[in-house]
């Protein structure tokens, strides 16, 4: 009859809980593993937690909204603060702006968005998520020609390594600010990527009789 019943713990069940986990048993194993193969354990679970993440496609799990180590940043969203894996789409945004936060006012590259692209970030942003979305989480959000429309910038004002250099170094500085994990070690592998794909492609632009 799709009737649901929500249960919850008593104040006699929570210290219940208290007084038995974790078990006398268990707490005597942990006194006698190495420091090596506690590590190597600790370990082991982080990358179970991980690959369970991973299988999720990033969704959060039921029992994330009430984990001790589910951070919920004022943007919204979740970040799993035993994986610091991005969980949701919100991760990305909450990334995306903080990066053009730092790149914006940047005396090295940031004219090159303000005066020559002039760019709304407002409006980007939800561009700039589904570019990511699309490279980090597997979404297909992204439908656009990343690499042509940097080429397109290029050829209104020259983009140059330094630019890149520092595109990339607030990028990173960002990523880590935030996230570790095999996303966040992704991103900065695929940033990395793209920054030498965009110099060649920028550069063989440049040559006469160029076809992207």
């Amino acid at each position: 009859d799709k009737r649901v019943a929500h249960l919850s713990v008593t104040d006699a069940g929570r210290d219940l809980a208290a007084a038995i986990l974790p078990s006398p048993l268990l707490e005597r194993v942990g006194e006698q593993l190495s420091i090596q193969d506690a590590v190597m354990i600790e370990e082991s679970l982080r990358h179970l937690l991980q690959s369970m993440q991973r299988a999720n496609k990033f969704k959060t799990f039921g029992q994330c909204t009430t984990c001790r180590h589910n951070i919920q940043p004022a943007s919204g969203g979740h970040l799993c603060g035993l994986t610091k894996e991005v969980l949701s789409r919100t991760d990305i945004e909450l990334f995306m702006d903080q990066f053009y936060n730092k790149l914006l006012p940047d005396p090295i590259v940031g004219y090159i968005f303000t005066e020559v692209a002039q760019l709304d970030l407002a409006s980007h942003l939800p561009v700039l998520c589904d570019f990511w979305e699309t490279v980090l989480l597997g979404k297909s959000s992204y439908k656009g020609n990343v690499m042509m429309k940097h080429i397109d910038l290029h050829k209104k004002s020259a983009l140059k390594t330094e630019h890149f250099e520092r595109w990339q170094a607030h990028f990173v500085e960002t990523i880590d600010s935030l996230f570790q994990g095999p996303i966040a070690d992704e991103a900065k592998r695929r940033v990395e990527i793209m920054k030498g794909l965009m110099q060649f492609k920028i550069a063989k632009s440049d040559e006469q009789g160029f076809i992207f």
